[in-house]
């Protein structure tokens, strides 16, 4: 994917910023928010920006690929695709989350 942002993984090393994992670069510093918590959420949620954003082009192309298997009469393999995108969004939302 192509795209104009500072490429991933970015981390949430510390409570206030998110930095690139691969250079040394701040992608954003946070300001306190209500509590300690939810400004850790929030920096947990940025980092995980560039893992979602390639997630959900992946899960374009994958829902793409059901319609086309259900379109063919290939249910158990639009089955099998479904399966895998619910696996990764479960695994992706985890990261963003807890």
């Amino acid at each position: 994917m192509n795209t104009k942002h500072t490429p991933g993984p970015w981390i949430s090393e510390n409570l206030w910023e998110v930095n690139s994992q691969n250079e040394p670069l701040t992608i954003c510093s946070l300001f306190k928010t209500r509590t300690i918590a939810e400004t850790q959420a929030n920096a947990k949620l940025i980092a995980a920006a560039p893992e979602l954003l390639e997630n959900e082009s992946s899960n374009l192309a994958a829902f793409r690929a059901i319609v086309h298997q259900l379109q063919s009469g290939n249910l158990q393999v639009a089955i099998h695709i479904a399966e895998q995108c619910i696996l990764d969004i479960d695994s992706a939302i985890k990261k963003a989350t807890e």
